[in-house]
């Protein structure tokens, strides 16, 4: 029941008015960043849900959880990484769920190659373990990358259209 609440809570959250893309540009809730168009949960209050509840409430806007979004690009932004990302670590579309030890996209069987936040993610055998993306500093160390967690664990997310 708790799921369905607060699914209901974030579609609560997100009704803004869609406006009709043209030019390129992209329809609320999400942004323009580069080529893509993305919307990430922490700009909403931060809502946490699982990998699969994060890719649902994507598709209620009329995306998924982003799997083909400029990586390196946005990797490099500090400043715009910072600032929307922030300490969170949000969902992104990939997961082990093809192969225990193997991390693909969404949108293709694409190996998800890093940069890896710390070190090359190790999965629990018998554990589904979906991918999120994270960005941090401590005495002006940037570290940030892709890193691994039990797909049932509530975490923001990072949708794409």
């Amino acid at each position: 029941m708790a799921d369905i609440l607060t699914l209901f809570t974030l579609m609560a959250m997100m009704a803004t008015p869609i406006l009709a893309v043209t030019d390129g540009e992209c329809t609320l809730p999400f942004y323009k960043y580069g080529d893509d168009c993305l919307y990430f949960s922490v700009r909403d209050n931060g809502t946490r849900m699982s990998w699969s509840q994060a890719r649902e409430a994507c598709k209620l806007i009329g995306g998924d959880l982003a799997h083909n979004f400029s990586v390196d690009t946005l990797l490099k932004d500090d400043d715009f990484f910072s600032r929307v990302v922030g300490r969170s670590s949000p969902w992104v579309g990939a997961s082990n769920h093809m192969a225990q030890g193997v991390f693909t996209w969404l949108d293709s069987n694409r190996v998800v190659l890093g940069p890896w936040y710390e070190r090359h993610p190790n999965s629990n055998p018998g554990v589904t373990n979906c991918v999120w993306l994270k960005y941090s500093t401590f005495n002006e160390l940037i570290r940030k990358g892709f890193g691994v967690s039990d797909c049932e664990s509530l975490t923001q997310f990072m949708c794409q259209k």
